[in-house]
């Protein structure tokens, strides 16, 4: 049999295996019971391992039968909507929903539910993510996804009937795998104002003639705004076109925006991951706050995947998913750079070692700098600089436990971001990890920060 096959045929067995962990060795008490009463003509010890081995067969059967019983219904699930990183939010915690309408269990038994598989936080990090919840009644089950950071996680459903002594297990339906994603967390986001108020980007102004508006037609262009597309004419001929008018428009404006998520390649401590994940969360609320108090912008977020146009919330809920699982790796080779722009918003952090190469591309172009840098370092900012200091809680252990070797701090302490000139905000990162989450909240998160 080839290797394929027996690991098919095991999870076979594995799946209408019984017995759980506890049914097992009672079981196994119970042969053993028999044999030795047997051989010894004890009746006591027979009778003890005759229960032994008879309590969790019945069980086992009865629960087997409601399997059977059903068999038909369909138990589908899916991740809230509301699902984030807990990192910066720990009260914003998302969760899974599992449709049990129709399982009703009976009295003895209950229903399981169980949650599990890897999280990628990391181009070479994961965690192990295993949860269990049990119901009396036929219901939507929600289990809670307390992932700290931001990621991918590709998670497997799985349904029992048990019974309450936890020694029997009949599977119910085939289990089902689906892909979970986990976008950064929003941090609070300080002097956004004051920056969108001074951001101006390429303009260009026309006059709009009330009397007469002539237009011609062309494809439509990522970036174009909504309020331009014929839709008329692109649900006749299903391709967007955009109405674009060489006499007449209002003011325009784009807006570049890079994201630095970058690192050295031997940098995988949660504490650069935690520093990568404020940073595409503080890129995230900038984007929403310049959407909200500016009117016709473009936003151009240039990425190490690729170029983003944003020019609307649904645009931007997008780029958070899109970016959920942007690990912080080194810097590409040709990432797109424009010179020409007057002035650019930057996105970086003390682990982005190529910053100052990218800055001197950019020599012409004022550069508006947002950056995290470590707690209590020396930040290398000039007096005029504004710093604000956020604190950060990664809760880990119980049901996510690393899968791969990861240190826990930056074995560097001495990364300094220098500072171009311009309208610099530094956000100084305190981090602390966090096993005991119950603990946590009851101290009110006071003092242990980094």
């Amino acid at each position: 049999m080839s290797a394929p096959g027996l690991k098919a045929q095991i999870a076979r067995i594995a799946r209408y295996y019984p017995f759980t962990v506890a049914g097992t060795i009672v079981f196994a008490i119970g042969v053993v019971f028999v044999a030795r009463g047997g051989a010894l003509g004890d009746v006591y010890r027979t009778s003890l391992g005759v229960l032994a081995i008879g309590l969790p067969m019945l069980l086992a059967v009865a629960g087997r039968a409601q399997a059977g019983r059903f068999s038909e219904v369909e138990a589908g699930w899916r991740p809230s909507r509301d699902t984030e990183s807990t990192m910066t939010a720990p009260d914003r915690c998302g969760h899974v929903e599992i449709n049990a309408r129709g399982i009703q269990p009976w009295f003895f038994y209950r229903l399981l539910a169980k949650l599990s598989g890897p999280l990628q936080v990391g181009s070479r990090t994961r965690f192990h993510f295993h949860e269990e919840l049990a119901t009396a009644s036929g219901d939507v089950v929600r289990v809670p996804l307390p992932f700290p950071l931001p990621g991918r996680a590709r998670l497997t459903c799985r349904l029992e009937i048990r019974d309450i002594f936890g020694m029997t297990r009949a599977a119910l339906g085939a289990p089902t795998t689906r892909e979970v994603v986990t976008p950064a967390a929003m941090p609070r986001a300080p002097q956004l104002t004051r920056i969108v108020a001074e951001t101006g980007g390429e303009e260009s102004t026309r006059v709009r003639n009330p009397e007469e508006e002539r237009y011609y037609m062309r494809e439509y262009i990522p970036g174009d705004r909504l309020r331009d597309i014929n839709w008329k004419a692109s649900s006749r001929i299903r391709e967007l076109f955009a109405r674009v008018s060489p006499e007449t428009q209002e003011q325009s404006r784009t807006l570049t925006i890079y994201l630095r998520n970058f690192a050295d390649p031997k940098e995988t401590s949660i504490e650069a991951l935690a520093h990568g994940a404020y940073v595409r969360g503080w890129l995230i609320a900038f984007l929403r706050t310049v959407l909200r108090e500016e009117s016709d912008v473009t936003l151009r977020v240039i990425t190490a995947r690729g170029t983003y146009t944003c020019t609307d919330e649904d645009a931007v809920d997008k780029l958070s998913w899109d970016l959920a699982d942007l690990w912080l790796d080194p810097e590409p080779v040709g990432l797109p750079v424009d010179p020409t722009a007057r002035q650019v918003v930057v996105f970086s952090t003390p682990f982005d070692t190529g910053f100052d190469s990218f800055a001197a591309r950019l020599e012409r172009t004022t550069i508006q700098l947002f950056a995290t840098q470590m707690a209590n370092t020396g930040n290398g900012m000039q007096p005029d600089d504004t710093a604000n200091e956020d604190r950060l809680a990664v809760f880990f252990g119980g049901s996510l436990v690393p899968a791969s070797p990861v240190r826990l701090f930056t074995r560097d302490r001495g990364l300094v971001r220098t500072c171009p000139d311009g309208s610099d905000i530094v956000e100084q990162v305190g981090l602390r990890l966090v096993c005991d989450r119950r603990s946590y909240e009851r101290s009110g998160a006071e003092g242990g920060y980094r």
